[in-house]
């Protein structure tokens, strides 16, 4: 499991179902649309997002969430997105970064150029790119 460990860290966990920018169902003041490396957004709740997403940091969807995002969400080689519930990405997924999944990830496109272990269900409404980088862990694709 990645989580911020910096001094300088700031970690942000959903409170409430709502939309992401919506501060009052976080914890921590306003979750970032670009998750800074050594920040944490934990989600535990049914949250919507409109916006594009860029992650350094590390985003956690707990078994209890469900995050489900319209715009291109953008994974960086710093970060790291955990999956236990459900992901909902209606864009582009361009992941370089590592993905843990155990859940339920629906991606539209999902260009792979960083690792990725699925041990759960990752569907793909259009196409799945594999360039450079790795699924495993037996999960379904």
């Amino acid at each position: 499991m990645f989580f911020a460990s910096d001094a300088t860290a700031t970690v942000y966990n959903s409170i409430n179902n709502g939309q992401y920018d919506n501060c009052n169902i976080w914890s921590n003041g306003c979750a970032p649309n670009e998750i800074q490396a050594g920040d944490t957004v934990i989600v535990n709740h049914v949250i919507n997002a409109s916006s594009p997403m860029e992650i350094s940091g590390v985003l956690i969807i707990n078994a209890s969430g469900d995050l489900s995002l319209v715009n291109d969400v953008d994974l960086y080689q710093s970060g790291g997105l955990e999956v236990y519930g459900t992901l909902s990405i209606l864009a582009d997924f361009d992941m370089r970064g590592t993905m843990y999944n155990s859940g339920l990830s629906i991606i539209q496109n999902f260009r792979n150029r960083g690792y990725c272990c699925n041990s759960g269900t990752i569907k793909s409404s259009d196409v799945i790119y594999i360039q450079g980088g790795h699924i495993e862990c037996g999960g379904t694709l």
